[in-house]
């Protein structure tokens, strides 16, 4: 394996920590279908499905790529909650494609390249199983310069403890943003169209949020030191109460994900 992480330790709660609005999935999976309307779909990333089941409802062929095998299982138990049809998955490193070359009709990746050290060697080989006029569809959370709403404070507050701490916990391991992926794809020879961005309103509260840190739902957490982690989510804990008079209090935030629809002849 190539340092990716792995996301077994949370495959249970992943989607309690990274919702993503059936309404929400279902306009994505539109937006692919609108970019690769034909043919065979594979997801590097896979996950626990947020994507490629809203893909299967639609009667698409979609083959999903994942390195943990919990979000695998959890994947297709969503599937057979849903009544779908077993989905096709592929336990494998997405920067070694147990596919043929030019063998796929559209590749998607949706917000996991930030995840892959070696991510150019990912969309390398998302290009190599590409056949001739194929698509790859990049889609992931737009993030701005300023944290929005519970999760995201909380997360960048908890950084900034564990820095001041000596416990430097580790920057996206891979692509950093949407923009290094785009430009990274057209150096490939990659001919780039954006598509509408997904905008939505999500619904947090500051308790949800700090208790999700509390349980290390976030891979930047998990190589700190248990005192040290456990003293900045105390601290963090303290700083909410004083600054926030009803943790409970439902907080509406908005959220985006762009898209990029990147053929390749």
């Amino acid at each position: 394996m190539t340092g990716s992480v792995d996301f077994d330790p949370i495959a249970a709660r992943y989607d309690e920590s990274r919702p993503l609005p059936n309404e929400v999935a279902d306009r994505i999976a539109d937006a692919i279908t609108t970019a690769a309307p034909t043919g065979l779909l594979v997801e590097l990333g896979v996950g626990t499905g947020r994507v490629a089941l809203a893909l299967n409802r639609r009667g698409r062929d979609v083959v999903g790529v994942d390195l943990s095998a919990g979000m695998l299982r959890r994947c297709r138990a969503k599937a057979e909650a849903e009544s779908l049809p077993p989905p096709k998955l592929v336990r494998a490193d997405i920067t070694r494609l147990p596919l043929r070359s030019g063998s796929v009709d559209a590749i998607i990746e949706a917000d996991v390249l930030h995840l892959v050290p070696d991510w150019h060697r990912a969309i390398a080989e998302g290009r190599r199983v590409l056949a001739p006029g194929g698509v790859l569809v990049t889609c992931g959370h737009q993030t701005g310069s300023v944290p929005r709403g519970p999760r995201e404070w909380t997360r960048y507050r908890l950084r900034a403890l564990l820095v001041a701490a000596g416990h430097r916990p580790p920057d996206a391991v891979g692509a950093h943003g949407a923009d290094d992926i785009v430009a990274a794809l057209r150096d490939i020879g990659g001919t780039v169209d954006d598509l509408p961005p997904i905008a939505w309103s999500a619904e947090e509260s500051w308790r949800w949020a700090l208790d999700l840190l509390d349980a290390r739902s976030f891979s930047f957490t998990w190589r700190v030191p248990d005192d040290a982690f456990r003293a900045a989510v105390a601290t963090l804990t303290d700083e909410v109460a004083a600054r926030v008079p009803d943790p409970d209090r439902p907080v509406r935030v908005p959220r985006t994900w762009r898209l990029a629809a990147v053929r390749f002849r």
